[in-house]
């Protein structure tokens, strides 16, 4: 359970940092993303991660919105 728990947890910071990155989401609004993560499901989280044709751009765009980009 622990991996499985962890990957979940990184999978909704990916999905987060994505929808920030999208302009979905203000950086101040974190746990409302995180939320939003949770109440989708981990499939869902997921699938939208893997079908965003533009996701290495939205995670940089969200890395740099959220002061967490070099």
């Amino acid at each position: 359970m622990g991996w499985a728990h962890s990957r979940r947890g990184h999978d909704r910071e990916l999905y987060v940092l994505m929808r920030i990155g999208q302009g979905n989401l203000a950086t101040k609004t974190w746990h409302r993303g995180i939320e939003e993560a949770r109440l989708l499901g981990d499939a869902a989280v997921t699938g939208a991660l893997i079908e965003d044709p533009a996701l290495h751009d939205h995670l940089s765009k969200g890395l740099y919105q959220a002061n967490l980009g070099s």
